[in-house]
């Protein structure tokens, strides 16, 4: 299965809105405008990648974990821990 990210955790950020800490499962290229969908089928749009400064001075491997900033293509807010770039379920993502 590929386009598949992990949301770690989230941030609200005044005048720019709420950053999503995500992990790139698989190898899939992600790029400004790829839409993908959460665990209800809800449909968000990368916004924009953010650089946050990390406070607690651990380096990651910024290959598979970055911030991003969805926009809701269904003014709703993302569900689950998964965003998924084709629609699946989460049964036939965890066989």
């Amino acid at each position: 299965m590929s386009g598949i990210l992990r949301i770690i955790d989230t941030y609200k950020i005044n005048r720019f809105g709420t950053v999503y800490d995500v992990e790139k499962v698989d190898k899939e290229e992600i790029k400004i405008g790829d839409i993908y969908l959460d665990q209800e089928g809800n449909r968000f749009i990368i916004a924009n990648f953010a650089n946050i400064r990390r406070v607690d001075g651990k380096q990651l491997d910024y290959e598979r974990f970055f911030d991003i900033v969805l926009e809701s293509l269904d003014d709703k807010n993302v569900t689950g821990a998964f965003l998924f770039k084709k629609p699946t379920s989460i049964e036939s993502f965890s066989k």
